[in-house]
């Protein structure tokens, strides 16, 4: 395998990644809405959380996509899930 094979390699597993963990953080804010509406506060809290630390993990790594088009798709994705994310908390 030479080094452009592996980049290639690399980046792939790190779309799979980001794609995972923007699935993972919308399940995130959605149970978080749902403990919310139940007055499950700590609960609500604490997936908040979780799913705040997935949003800053994609946004850190996606910048390392050297694919335009995946990125700009994985960062209209973010921008989605950050609207739902801070519609969860008012």
């Amino acid at each position: 395998m030479d080094f452009e094979e592996l980049r290639r390699e690399i980046e792939k597993q790190l779309i799979e990644f980001l794609r995972t963990d923007l699935e993972l953080a919308r399940i995130f804010v959605d149970s978080a809405g749902r403990q919310l509406k139940r007055g499950e506060l700590e609960d609500y809290g604490k997936l908040l959380g979780h799913a705040a630390k997935a949003i800053n993990t994609i946004h850190y790594f996606s910048e390392k996509i050297s694919d335009q088009n995946v990125r700009t798709e994985i960062h209209h994705e973010l921008e989605e899930l950050e609207d739902r994310f801070f519609s969860n908390k008012d």
